[in-house]
Protein backbone atom coordinates (compact mmCIF):
# COMPACT_ATOMS: atom_id res chain seq x y z
CA UNK A 1 0.00 0.00 0.00
CA UNK A 2 2.80 2.45 0.89
CA UNK A 3 4.53 1.89 -2.49
CA UNK A 4 1.25 2.46 -4.29
CA UNK A 5 0.65 5.67 -2.32
CA UNK A 6 4.15 6.95 -3.15
CA UNK A 7 3.47 6.23 -6.81
CA UNK A 8 0.22 8.19 -6.65
CA UNK A 9 2.01 11.12 -4.97
CA UNK A 10 4.57 11.13 -7.79
CA UNK A 11 1.81 11.14 -10.42
CA UNK A 12 0.10 14.08 -8.73
CA UNK A 13 3.33 16.04 -8.53
CA UNK A 14 3.94 15.52 -12.24
CA UNK A 15 0.55 17.07 -12.96
CA UNK A 16 1.14 20.21 -10.86
CA UNK A 17 2.99 23.06 -12.54
CA UNK A 18 6.46 23.37 -11.04
CA UNK A 19 6.00 27.04 -10.15
CA UNK A 20 2.77 26.30 -8.25
CA UNK A 21 4.41 23.44 -6.38
CA UNK A 22 7.29 25.74 -5.45
CA UNK A 23 4.92 28.43 -4.11
CA UNK A 24 2.99 25.93 -2.02
CA UNK A 25 6.23 24.52 -0.58
CA UNK A 26 7.39 28.04 0.28
CA UNK A 27 4.10 28.74 2.03
CA UNK A 28 4.32 25.43 3.88
CA UNK A 29 7.86 26.19 5.04
CA UNK A 30 6.80 29.58 6.37
CA UNK A 31 3.86 28.03 8.23
CA UNK A 32 6.03 25.26 9.69
CA UNK A 33 8.66 27.82 10.74
CA UNK A 34 5.80 29.71 12.38
CA UNK A 35 5.02 26.72 14.56
CA UNK A 36 2.35 24.79 12.70
CA UNK A 37 2.58 21.01 12.37
CA UNK A 38 2.59 19.39 8.94
CA UNK A 39 -1.01 18.27 9.49
CA UNK A 40 -2.03 21.84 10.32
CA UNK A 41 -0.18 23.11 7.24
CA UNK A 42 -2.01 20.59 5.06
CA UNK A 43 -5.35 21.84 6.41
CA UNK A 44 -4.36 25.48 5.80
CA UNK A 45 -3.40 24.69 2.20
CA UNK A 46 -6.62 22.74 1.68
CA UNK A 47 -8.63 25.71 2.98
CA UNK A 48 -6.80 28.09 0.64
CA UNK A 49 -7.27 25.90 -2.43
CA UNK A 50 -10.89 25.20 -1.52
CA UNK A 51 -11.63 28.92 -1.20
CA UNK A 52 -10.16 29.52 -4.66
CA UNK A 53 -11.99 26.75 -6.50
CA UNK A 54 -15.78 26.68 -6.53
CA UNK A 55 -17.01 23.69 -8.50
CA UNK A 56 -20.61 24.87 -8.18
CA UNK A 57 -19.61 28.00 -10.09
CA UNK A 58 -17.38 26.18 -12.59
CA UNK A 59 -20.15 23.69 -13.36
CA UNK A 60 -23.06 26.10 -12.96
CA UNK A 61 -24.60 24.66 -16.12
CA UNK A 62 -24.42 21.16 -14.55
CA UNK A 63 -25.33 21.64 -10.89
CA UNK A 64 -25.28 17.94 -9.99
CA UNK A 65 -21.67 17.63 -11.14
CA UNK A 66 -20.65 20.79 -9.32
CA UNK A 67 -22.34 19.65 -6.14
CA UNK A 68 -20.78 16.18 -6.34
CA UNK A 69 -17.30 17.65 -6.83
CA UNK A 70 -17.82 20.03 -3.90
CA UNK A 71 -18.55 17.00 -1.72
CA UNK A 72 -15.18 15.38 -2.47
CA UNK A 73 -12.91 18.31 -3.27
CA UNK A 74 -11.46 18.49 0.25
CA UNK A 75 -10.29 14.90 -0.02
CA UNK A 76 -8.58 15.58 -3.34
CA UNK A 77 -7.05 18.89 -2.18
CA UNK A 78 -5.77 17.22 1.01
CA UNK A 79 -4.10 14.47 -1.01
CA UNK A 80 -2.47 17.07 -3.27
CA UNK A 81 -1.26 19.15 -0.30
CA UNK A 82 0.21 16.07 1.38
CA UNK A 83 1.98 15.10 -1.84
CA UNK A 84 3.52 18.55 -2.21
CA UNK A 85 4.76 19.01 1.36
CA UNK A 86 5.71 15.40 1.94
CA UNK A 87 9.48 16.08 1.86
CA UNK A 88 9.60 19.41 3.68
Amino acid sequence: MKKMRNGIFKQILKAIPEEDEKRIKELASVLIDGGLTKDEVVEEIVDIIDSLIDFNFIFSDRPLIGSALEQIDGIVFRFIAKAIIKNI
